[in-house]
């Protein structure tokens, strides 16, 4: 069964968080794909994992770039993402296709708490799986330490 965790960042810096539980599913041998809403955010995305530190490194590519099917980590703009990933990462409360649930371990969203439209929908995500018995974890960050929440 996927279990959900929603990240409520404290501000809108998503990459330390992004890095760590990517790193963290590829140690566990996981293929993730990482969801992000525009292009653009898809290349920020793609810059800053590419500016890692040397033994922070993840190799990854964008969606589009020939070998797919291949890559450890892709970064998506849509529902598809053809490296079979047991974990999706989304960036902001994006829609979640019901079809996708089968195939994955994890599901991880993180959102701006700031942003009243991510919260919104990280809310109502979260209740629309929690109220089908579906695992959620909420993890909201404050002053740079994380809690777990039963809401956020």
């Amino acid at each position: 069964m996927t279990k959900f965790v929603f990240y409520q960042l404290a501000d809108n810096d998503k990459v330390p968080t992004l890095r760590s539980i990517v790193g963290k599913s590829r140690e566990r041998g996981w293929r993730v794909a990482i969801r992000c809403s525009t292009e653009s955010e898809a290349k920020a995305i793609d810059d800053a994992l590419w500016r890692a530190p040397d033994d922070g490194f993840l190799p990854h590519a964008r969606s589009g770039s020939g070998f797919d099917a291949d890559q450890p980590i892709l970064i998506v703009t849509d529902n598809g993402a053809d490296n079979r990933p047991d974990a999706l990462v989304m960036l902001g409360a994006l829609e979640l296709g019901i079809g996708e649930l089968s195939k994955l371990q994890r599901v991880c969203v993180l959102f701006n708490g700031e942003n009243t439209e991510e919260l919104a929908s990280a809310q109502l995500l979260s209740k629309t799986f929690r109220n089908s018995g579906t695992p959620v974890e909420c993890w909201v960050n404050e002053h740079g330490r994380w809690r777990n929440r039963q809401d956020f």
